[in-house]
């Protein structure tokens, strides 16, 4: 169901002149490890983005303290939309996306990091409502999943064929107080693996929030929330995430081990560059993976 809304939605089209005409205005909801390293690379000019192609007009925080000073931090929404961006990337947590996600998309595009929000079917329901209405659009991160673009443009052609397997291993400490039921292990004290869940994408990301975008995401993009097949490991060693995919188009089996984030690990390294990437293609006169 929430692939096939995705996938049916059209929006009217904005101008595609944008990159000669005025730069992509680019808003933060959140600056945490994700939108930290997406503003600086805006501000920069750095990781491929050019800054006569984007520009950084303002940032919504919790609280203003160490290196969140200045005009272009707001603890205020109103100011975050008042700066007329052209899109917003949200990097806030789920509660973000339920609270402000509609809001956001009856004025500007938004480009979505915590994608397990979707998994609610009203939370999605209302985003795409509001896409409709103002003729905006929902990017999704592809984050740190790996051979995305393969399998969607598979998934593409239908049939009963479709299975789809995900597996992330990560350390131990990466997974505590991450279950919104409570920790069911001592993740303190382990000394072998351990499986912290097993069964669907959208089981998943519901109950991990912080660390099962990669499922739901995957979930969206292939066989649906409720057939994608999730395992979730609290690894002593061999992290990473493998995929299994099988349909009509062929067959993947892809493995990738990824590096946390120096400041959340419960983030991989990749999935601010992966935003900085959507930017990019936002920004670019040549798109790489459109």
């Amino acid at each position: 169901m929430l692939l096939s809304l995705l996938l049916s939605t059209t929006a009217p089209a904005k101008s595609s002149n944008r990159t000669q005409e005025k730069p992509l205005r680019v808003a933060l909801l959140g600056f945490g490890a994700i939108n930290s390293e997406v503003g600086r690379a805006i501000q920069e000019g750095s990781h491929g983005l050019e800054k006569r192609r984007v520009k950084l007009v303002k940032v919504l925080v919790r609280t203003k303290g160490e290196g969140r000073q200045g005009d272009i931090f707001t603890t205020s929404f109103e100011d975050l939309m008042e700066a007329q961006p052209d899109i917003i990337v949200e990097a806030a947590g789920q509660p973000s996306v339920r609270q402000y996600g509609a809001k956001i998309l009856s004025q500007s595009d938004v480009l979505l990091t915590s994608i397990g929000a979707l998994t609610d079917d009203s939370v999605l329901s209302s985003l795409v409502s509001a896409t409709e209405k103002a003729g905006t659009k929902i990017h999704l991160a592809s984050g740190a999943m790996p051979a995305l673009d393969w399998m969607h443009a598979s998934s593409l052609g239908g049939g009963d064929a479709q299975s789809v397997e995900v597996e992330q291993r990560k350390p131990p400490k990466s997974w505590l107080g991450a279950c919104l039921k409570g920790d069911a292990l001592d993740f303190n004290s382990l000394t072998e693996d351990a499986t912290v869940f097993e069964g669907n994408a959208r089981e998943a990301a519901s109950l991990f929030p912080k660390n099962a975008n990669v499922s739901a995401m995957l979930g969206l993009s292939t066989v649906g929330l409720d057939k994608c097949s999730v395992k979730l490991v609290a690894a002593l060693g061999d992290f990473g995430t493998t995929v299994k995919y099988s349909g009509e188009a062929g067959s993947l089996e892809v493995k990738t081990k990824g590096k946390q984030s120096k400041n959340n690990p419960r983030t991989s390294a990749v999935v601010p560059l992966a935003v900085i990437k959507a930017i990019k293609n936002m920004t670019s006169v040549v798109v790489i993976g459109a």
